[in-house]
């Protein structure tokens, strides 16, 4: 018996020798976890206030529909929203006695300045900003046990679609007390904690998802909206800045490595030098930054360095790994920082494909003595004159 076979009997035994999930057991998050991972073929299963809830079967129009409705929602606003996250019935670890799997839940990420995190293990530790649960009346436990659970562990918006008493309750936690959401004159539920995050709850309970997006897509376009985004993205500066300073040199989340001109890219928006750092909020900025902030001079100067930029802004920019690259290059090149023949090479791309790039972005051309020269001087160089 190989060593692998060996582990596997090893863990089928130890497996073996846990009791099952049981409704209502009484047990630690330790033990919980220990007895849910020896059922794999379990869907749902809960921690509340120490005690084992274990999903039951769902049904179609009363669980399914309402649920994908509020994915929809969530998701639309969670595509339109880098630096924030939308998750479908996550583990999530509260406090030693509770564990809950919540049917949606939204949070902020903690580069952006969320309360909670994604552990090592895939699971989320701490309290997402917003949780959302399909409950089928007023007495679900969803409303009572559950609800105190996210009140005293700090979930800032809690939501429970009430789907046989055909109602919707959201609420705001508020000097540690749980108040209901006023909704407004036009009958729009606004989250406090996500700005933009409307919801057309009339419409929602009368099935009308069209008109739920219609609504958010408004929220979307409002003032409260475009100050959030920019916030985050301030939050995120802060936090590389506070990473850079510490250590001079940020890595985490390494997403490329581009061997022109050693420029490596890693996961936080920083540009580092010695001890020198240079921030920016948006990427044009930090394009522009790259070229004129004093030790990144690259027409003369740079031999080596090192471009950290966030995974959430490569997420947002659209780019991909290649895309971002030549981006910078014919940033650079309309800077008049590089030769044409030197833009191309670097971008991986002959002379002529590079042209079209240009002649494709209206980007005049220049080609001057200098450029003649260099060109010259890196064939000489490179032993081909």
């Amino acid at each position: 018996m190989n060593q692998e076979d060996m582990l596997m009997v090893t863990s089928l035994k130890q497996s073996a020798s846990l009791p099952p999930l049981e409704n209502g057991d009484r047990l630690t998050r330790a033990e919980f976890e220990q007895r849910y991972q020896a059922m794999p073929h379990h869907k749902k299963a809960e921690l509340i206030e120490g005690r084992v809830f274990m999903g039951s079967p769902v049904r179609a129009r009363k669980h399914g529909k309402p649920h994908a409705a509020i994915m929809t929602w969530l998701g639309t606003y969670w595509q339109a929203t880098p630096g924030i996250e939308l998750l479908d019935n996550p583990t999530v670890r509260l406090d030693t006695d509770n564990e809950p799997q919540p049917d949606a839940c939204l949070r902020i990420e903690e580069a952006f300045g969320g309360q909670s995190r994604v552990t090592e293990d895939d699971y989320i530790e701490g309290a997402p900003e917003l949780i959302v649960e399909i409950a089928a009346n007023s007495a679900s436990y969803d409303l009572h046990d559950k609800k105190q659970v996210y009140r005293r562990n700090g979930v800032q918006e809690y939501l429970v679609w009430r789907v046989l008493d055909q109602a919707f309750d959201w609420f705001v936690l508020q000097d540690g007390i749980y108040g209901n959401l006023p909704i407004d004159a036009d009958g729009i539920l606004r989250s406090q904690v996500f700005p933009g995050l409307w919801l057309a709850v009339n419409h929602l309970l009368a099935g009308d998802l069209a008109q739920v997006v219609t609504g958010l897509k408004l929220g979307l376009e409002s003032p409260d909206y475009q100050a959030f985004q920019q916030s985050l993205g301030t939050k995120l500066n802060e936090r590389a800045i506070a990473q850079a300073k510490s250590s001079n040199l940020v890595v985490s989340g390494a997403i490329a490595v581009v061997k022109s001109w050693n420029i490596v890219v890693l996961g936080a928006i920083a540009a580092t030098k010695s001890s020198n750092v240079v921030v920016m909020g948006e990427l044009d900025e930090f394009l522009q930054e790259l070229v004129y902030a004093e030790g990144y001079r690259l027409k003369n100067e740079v031999k080596k360095m090192s471009l950290i930029i966030s995974d959430d802004v490569i997420r947002a920019s659209g780019f991909s790994e290649q895309e971002l690259l030549l981006e910078v290059i014919l940033m650079i090149f309309q800077r008049k920082k590089i030769s044409i023949g030197k833009a191309s090479r670097l971008a991986g791309m002959t002379l002529r494909q590079f042209q079209h790039e240009l002649a494709t972005r209206k980007i005049p051309i220049h080609y001057d003595v200098e450029d003649f020269e260099k060109d010259l001087q890196n064939l000489r160089e490179a032993g081909r004159l």
